[in-house]
């Protein structure tokens, strides 16, 4: 379901006009693929050679 600012009850606070950041990271184990293990090859990389944010144009 889509929702707007609109749909919320009178004098609630739209969770996205706040500042957002953005996080990128390189994380090991979870649900999938499993944890870490003598498999597991360290130390790893994570190299990001561009980020790209855009702002929301309500006009488009």
């Amino acid at each position: 379901a889509r929702r707007t600012p609109v749909d919320l009850p009178a004098g609630s606070r739209w969770a996205f006009d706040a500042p957002m950041f953005l996080l990128l990271n390189l994380a090991v184990g979870g649900n999938w693929p499993g944890s870490p293990d003598a498999t597991t090859e360290f130390p790893q990389i994570f190299l990001v050679d561009y980020v790209r944010v855009y702002a929301h144009d309500p006009a488009r």
